[in-house]
């Protein structure tokens, strides 16, 4: 280069190993006139995290990027200084050049556009191997946002002092982050809009020592909510109690926020009012609390205020006028302000903590909302437990009970021992006033009372509820319980309720049907004279007491039936017994009188007179002998061993064994046979059909005055014969006819003069024996106007060139008939 020639230089000319000085005899490395340092990279990432974790973030942030912004600006002056550039993009370019050189990172600047005269700037580019980002990411971990902070401090103070006007740099995109890559632009601050906000207020100076002094405020005030939450903490921790829990740490809420009074309202199982369930008691001096006052409803708060709430907000009031039970302390004590706390638990707000001071701008800072927000989640947080503990004790107390109440209820065999206990028990069990049961009389069309507890006046003894009605039609229908939370109100019942509900001023209800095998026997009902929104538990527990209930009543009732049954059964035997005493007695009197005079000594009797004697005999042998063999007939169709010999007959020949068998008893009487004469054969065992028409034409002749007796036989349908005997006595009584065919049944209207007794009442009972053991039925008809008299019928199989073979013990054929009449 000629002599007095002007040198230029380019930013890639630009070598520090030309300029660097090393002077190790001093301790001194120096670049032109400047001392430089060179500082190992992992010492500047511990240094970066020890001012994060000293200062924060926010302000590590802001510290290191004026930091790098010193750097920048003077390293920009002093290369303007020192070196003459060839163009200004050179001077420009010489502090990415800088950075690359000194190992910072490597610059790759991929835009570069300005005028000063329209006082437009912007640089873009990326920078790849940032020490920066490399270095937060192994002592902190990615960041949410970028990291590259010195950089882009260096990047805006040499951007600001090439340009002469402040300059920012924003970097977009941060390996620090997560990114692939470190981006970053370079811009005056209204060419790159509202993000460039930020990154000013970050190159502003700032008062280091006031900071910190500051940070210790903040840290004291931290380290006193820490204290104050610590100290509830430990409160709400000591009991599950809820009641209990919520005395013992009011007042530490009160000392931790410095406030004069303070009460916590809970929201009820219903959700539409709320409860005081604690307020400090130094207050409570002179103000009288009525019990309703306890409940309050949720219009007390606007509703903005309520949704705020909810949402999980503090709420601030400097009215207290409105607020229920407030307005006269707060005259009292000079109050000022309220603030309501949501309590959350869970995420669901169960009720509110409020607290009144005199300081009016209380709380007027963000710390202080949110120690009332930590103090509202740690106080609802512990509620929702003791609120579970309690429910779930409760409920454990519950089961127990019902599992006592249930063997008690259980174990009665009264009808009415078993509701009486019920309703008792059933109002023990869910805590209520009121309990009664209903049941479905006999035509199950309407409820009537049973058994209640709890009532106020007699009327509710005399409560009738339709079945497809109100609410005993919603239990049905929906097969399960059902919860009334208003009585006067609920849709359900489909109008007002009824005179006895209105006297007992009842409210609320929960209603369970009492079932046995799927049949409702009637409803069990629990209530309340105030508004109480029953649980799905509550209904639980009832429902299963109800079910104990309905099988220990059902039980009950069988018991009833069973002992009745049982008197019957006794009733029955000693009737059977008087009966079989009497009919053995009149023939065995008979014969031993006849024989007795027979054997007389002192009388002598003539031939015919012996042989009059002797066919009485024979004649009371015969009752002997048919009364025996109706019992072991009786006995032998009970037992399944009967036997039939079915053979094929007409009904010509089973009338003629009738009319001989007959002979002698008709006594004058008439028979009127009306049969067919194409009738078809039978297959049937011609004796015991026989035995049949004989048993009921005898009967009738017991039953009916002078009149004929009809005997008539025809078709009953293709494959039987139907066979009627009537008579034309007074007919069987509509009581006596479902009993007619029981053994030792006797008929009340026999025929006056036939016999002293009407015998064993077997013969009826063989008769419908023997039909069936044929396969056939046998039944009385309804009475005919036309008619009078008693109509029985039976039927008998025709005789079928297929048929099959029928089992001679049994007696049954191949194809049974139905057990009843068409």
């Amino acid at each position: 280069m000629p002599p007095g020639a002007v040198s230029f230089m380019k930013a890639k000319d630009l070598k520090l190993g030309s300029v660097l000085r090393f002077r190790e005899d001093q301790g001194l490395i120096t670049f032109k006139d400047n001392r430089l340092l060179l500082i190992d990279a992992e010492a500047m990432g511990l240094l970066r995290r020890e001012i994060i974790g000293v200062l924060g973030q926010d302000m590590a942030r802001r510290l290191l990027t004026r930091y790098g912004y010193a750097c920048g600006y003077s390293d920009a002056l002093r290369l303007h200084q020192d070196y003459n550039w060839e163009t200004e993009e050179e001077w420009m370019m010489a502090g990415p050049m800088m950075h690359m050189l000194e190992g910072i990172t490597k610059v790759l600047p991929t835009r570069l556009e300005y005028s000063r005269s329209e006082d437009r700037f912007i640089i873009e580019g990326e920078w790849a191997n940032s020490y920066e980002a490399q270095q937060h990411i192994a002592h902190l971990g990615h960041s949410e946002n970028a990291t590259c902070w010195t950089l882009s401090g260096y990047a805006s103070g040499y951007s600001t002092a090439f340009f002469g006007q402040p300059v920012v740099c924003l970097e977009y995109s941060c390996v620090g982050k997560g990114d692939p890559t470190c981006l970053w632009r370079v811009g005056r601050p209204h060419q790159l809009g509202y993000e460039a906000n930020q990154a000013l207020k970050d190159l502003k100076g700032f008062n280091l020592a006031g900071t910190i002094s500051m940070l210790e405020e903040q840290i004291a005030v931290r380290t006193a909510e820490l204290s104050a939450l610590n100290a509830a903490s430990l409160v709400l921790a000591e009991s599950l109690s809820l009641d209990e829990l919520l005395y013992k740490v009011l007042p530490h809420v009160l000392r931790a926020t410095s406030t004069d009074f303070g009460r916590v309202l809970l929201l009820e199982d219903e959700g539409e009012t709320l409860e005081l369930r604690v307020q400090s008691e130094r207050d409570l001096s002179g103000l009288e609390i009525e019990p309703l006052q306890l409940h309050f409803p949720l219009h007390i708060f606007h509703n903005d205020e309520w949704r705020r709430l909810k949402a999980g907000s503090v709420v601030v009031s400097h009215d207290l006028t409105n607020v229920p039970l407030l307005p006269e302390m707060s005259r009292r004590h000079n109050w000022h302000s309220l603030v309501r706390v949501p309590l959350l638990s869970r995420g669901t707000l169960t009720g509110v903590l409020e607290l009144v001071s005199q300081n009016g701008a209380w709380p007027n800072q963000p710390e202080e909302k949110r120690l009332l927000l930590s103090l509202g989640r740690q106080i609802g947080l512990a509620l929702g437990n003791a609120r579970l503990y309690e429910q779930e004790q409760q409920r454990a107390r519950a089961w127990r009970g019902l599992v006592e109440i249930s063997h008690k209820v259980a174990s009665s065999l009264d009808k009415e021992q078993v509701f009486e206990s019920l309703v008792e028990y059933a109002r023990e069990l869910l805590d209520s006033e009121v309990a009664f049961v209903a049941l479905f009389g006999e035509n199950e069309s309407t409820l009537e009372m049973a058994a209640c507890a709890g009532m106020r006046t007699g009327d509710f003894q005399n409560l009738k509820l339709p079945r497809n009605k109100g609410l005993t039609q919603a239990i049905i229908e929906g097969g399960g319980p059902v919860i009334v939370s208003n009585y006067a109100t609920d849709s359900r019942l489909q109008g007002p309720p009824t005179p006895e509900v209105l006297a007992e001023g009842l409210v609320s209800l929960v209603a369970v049907p009492l079932t046995v095998h799927q049949k409702v026997l009637g409803m069990l009902y629990v209530g309340e004279r105030r508004q109480r929104r029953y649980t799905e538990a509550d209904a639980d527990l009832l429902t299963a007491l109800a079910t104990q209930a309905a099988i220990a009543a059902e039980k009950a009732r069988l018991h009833e039936r069973e002992v009745e049954r049982i008197k019957e059964v006794e009733r029955i035997k000693n009737d059977f017994l008087a009966m079989i005493t009497h009919e053995l007695r009149t023939p065995l009197t008979n014969i031993k009188g006849i024989t007795s005079g027979l054997l007389q000594r002192d009388v002598e009797w003539d031939s015919g007179s012996q042989r009059t004697f002797l066919e009485a005999i024979s004649e009371e042998s015969d009752v002997l002998t048919g009364l025996v063999s109706n019992l072991l007939d009786m006995s032998k169709l009970e037992a399944g061993s009967w036997a039939i010999y079915p053979d094929e007959c007409t009904f010509d020949e089973i009338m003629a064994e009738v009319q001989r068998k007959l002979v002698g008893l008709l006594e004058g009487r008439e028979l009127r046979v009306e049969v067919p004469p194409d009738l078809s054969h039978l297959r049937v065992d011609p004796t015991q059909i026989a035995r049949v028409l004989v048993n009921l034409i005898t009967n009738a002749l017991k039953y009916c005055h002078n009149g004929p007796i009809f005997l008539s036989a025809g078709y009953y349908d293709p494959e039987r014969l139907l066979v009627t005997v009537r008579d034309s006595g007074p007919g069987i009584p509509a009581e006596e006819r479902p009993h007619i065919f029981d053994k030792f049944y006797q008929g009340k209207n026999i025929r006056p003069g036939l016999r002293e007794t009407p015998g064993a009442g077997l013969g009826l009972a063989i008769v419908k024996g023997i039909v069936e053991a044929h396969g056939g039925q046998i039944w009385v008809a309804e009475p005919d106007e036309t008619a009078t008299g008693a109509t029985f019928c039976f039927t008998l199989p025709l005789l079928r060139s297929n048929d099959a073979p029928v089992n001679p013990l049994s007696g049954q054929p191949s194809e049974q008939l139905s057990s009843q009449p068409k």
